[in-house]
């Protein structure tokens, strides 16, 4: 979208919230390697139970919404000043105006239904494939998650890797059917990075590494044609147990064809990126 004002962008990311959910359901054990419970807790004690598909969840549906959106950031409509192309500055791997870009649905439902693949860790020892998604019901602070692909060709590569605060909801007090609005004392922010690593020398190719949010994320326009390590991997220093969704997509860039007008003929010239 091009308007950038909340009352126009929040129906459209709820409308591709609902259809990345709705794939999510239909698409079963099909897309998704499990389920998992939620639960939606009341004042009075008592929850809802619903079990759920991987590729429902709150963290998959933003990793994939996220990693899918297009970068490339939008001319100056409204006349604010911003209209450069999408520079990363964050911690965390984004932009401070344009966030994670423009909303791609076609994309993100790219990402949901290339399926969940499994880490390394959890058994499964393919590479990943160019579009697809992980989601982690039991991740502790002494586990590591990595994801092998290899590109044949230049590629753009996204990640986004995310996970919820956790509210602990024995410690929440509820007044009046509302919750205190003070939570501080109930929830932890727990820390987990990303990392990308070049697999022949082990190097570090890029990271997201922030103190201070819950998600992280990777963009490259210009990854080489070699084997490549995705990871996940908690800070030292911490003790959980939680869950966690991470998206990622590689894309080939179509080549362009440059056709020149000679003479009241066409020449072709031939192709660039």
């Amino acid at each position: 979208p091009t308007n950038s004002s909340t009352s126009h962008n929040t129906a459209r990311i709820s409308s591709a919230v609902a259809l990345l959910i709705e794939t999510g359901r239909d698409g079963g054990l099909t897309l998704s390697n499990g389920t998992v419970d939620t639960r939606d807790a009341n004042p009075g004690g008592s929850a809802n139970i619903e079990s759920i598909f991987h590729a429902q969840t709150a963290e998959v549906i933003r990793a994939a919404l996220m990693a899918s959106a297009n970068r490339q950031a939008v001319t100056d409509d409204d006349n604010n000043g911003f209209n450069d192309d999408y520079v990363v500055n964050t911690t965390n791997g984004l932009n401070g105006h344009y966030g994670a870009g423009q909303l791609d649905i076609f994309d993100a439902h790219q990402i949901v239904t290339g399926g969940e693949h499994d880490s390394r860790e959890e058994g499964d020892l393919t590479d990943i494939g160019p579009n697809g998604f992980d989601y982690d019901a039991s991740f502790t602070n002494s586990d590591v998650a990595t994801y092998h692909f290899t590109t044949s060709k230049e590629s753009q590569f996204t990640a986004s890797l995310v996970w919820n605060v956790d509210i602990d909801i024995a410690d929440v007090v509820w007044v009046g059917g509302s919750a205190n609005p003070n939570l501080t004392s109930a929830a932890t922010l727990h820390d987990l990075d990303l990392f990308l690593y070049d697999r022949f020398d082990s190097s570090l190719v890029t990271s997201s590494t922030s103190t201070i949010e819950n998600t992280e994320h990777l963009f490259l326009t210009d990854l080489a044609p070699v084997d490549y390590r995705l990871e996940v991997l908690p800070k030292a220093g911490q003790s959980f147990n939680w869950d966690y969704g991470v998206g990622w997509k590689v894309f080939v860039p179509e080549p362009t064809a440059l056709v020149w007008l000679v003479g009241g003929g066409l020449l072709w010239v031939g192709r660039r990126r």
